[in-house]
């Protein structure tokens, strides 16, 4: 027994060993650390799941791109609300938008980029309220639908959860660590997942609970993007600034994506819904026959973060409920 338990040690050792050699060659062999909101995009926050971290990159000191103006500002303020792909460029998609606005109405105009990688609409709404202690806007722009629709496909299945919840929040510290510190136990994993044997995390588990792919979940994922929504341009109402835009002050854009097969159903329906609401624009035809400026499903080169940017301030300068924030 002695010398079986010493063999034992030894192969755990040698174990131990190849793994964090071959982890410390190819740590892109482990569960990569965003799941667990570990780099410089994803600080963990209460409320929002996650912002940046401040201070680093072009964030400012509360983790988001870009400058706050100070008390004496007196322009228009604009939040804006994305996930990457409002957060990605040089520059983003709402400086574009900015600079073009400012060309056009021939005042100053500031728009705060609260976007933040991976995130979703029901995140930007609790984000509203959070980021309203430090800039109060005149007005409130959404930008999304992949994170919402598509996002879930991959990561947590269930509508409106922060895309990571299912490791975060529902996986053992223990089984984390191993996910994210061993290509071994990943490869295991990732085996499970091909064969759907719940391994180390639940996610197998959630998607059963909530009928994934069904057309029930497409319906509840639909129903949760335009329930968010409602409840945003509610919100941007009660937090915006005395004597603001006088007929409303939220708009929400409906972005570009190459819709996945099993979502062009629901990709269809919200574009149908979309056509009678007042305060969605639909962006999703502004890429079409410019294919090339996907970088994969939903992020852009330059050249279509600027193709996107026109879209929205043409779209911009034709809405009443965005034109009245520059009616004296």
């Amino acid at each position: 027994m002695k010398k079986l338990f010493l063999q034992l040690i030894s192969v755990v050792v040698v174990w131990v060993f190849l793994d964090q050699l071959y982890f410390f060659l190819k740590p892109d062999k482990a569960l990569s650390g965003h799941y667990n909101a570990a780099d410089i995009h994803r600080k963990p926050l209460p409320y929002i799941a996650f912002s940046g971290y401040p201070n680093v990159l072009d964030h400012n000191k509360y983790g988001y791109k870009g400058t706050l103006p100070d008390s004496s500002f007196d322009g228009l303020k604009i939040a804006f609300f994305g996930g990457s792909t409002g957060y990605q460029g040089t520059p983003p998609i709402s400086e574009i938008v900015r600079t073009n606005l400012e060309t056009h109405f021939k005042t100053k105009i500031h728009i705060a980029n609260f976007s933040i990688p991976s995130s979703n609409h029901n995140q930007h709404l609790h984000n509203l309220i959070e980021t309203n202690k430090f800039y109060k806007p005149d007005f409130v722009i959404f930008y999304g639908g992949f994170n919402e629709l598509i996002q879930p496909l991959e990561y947590d299945p269930r509508p409106g959860y922060p895309y990571n919840y299912f490791f975060r929040n529902d996986t053992p510290p223990f089984y984390r660590f191993l996910l994210e510190n061993s290509p071994t136990a990943f490869l295991i994993y990732r085996k499970g997942m091909k064969y759907k044997t719940h391994w180390f995390t639940k996610i197998e588990s959630i998607r059963e609970e909530v009928n994934f792919l069904s057309d029930e979940w497409k319906r509840n994922l639909e129903s949760n993007y335009f329930q968010t929504l409602s409840l945003a341009n509610k919100a941007s109402r009660a937090l915006a600034r005395k004597g603001s835009c006088t007929k409303n002050n939220f708009i929400y854009f409906y972005q570009p994506y190459l819709v996945p097969q099993e979502m062009k159903s629901t990709h269809l329906n919200i574009l149908n819904k979309l056509k009678n609401d007042a305060y969605g624009i639909n962006l999703s035809s502004a890429l079409n026959h410019r294919e090339h400026v996907y970088t994969d499903r939903a992020h852009l080169t330059q050249e279509g973060n600027q193709y996107v940017a026109i879209e929205m301030v043409e779209a911009l300068l034709k809405n009443e409920t965005f034109a009245s924030c520059f009616i004296k």
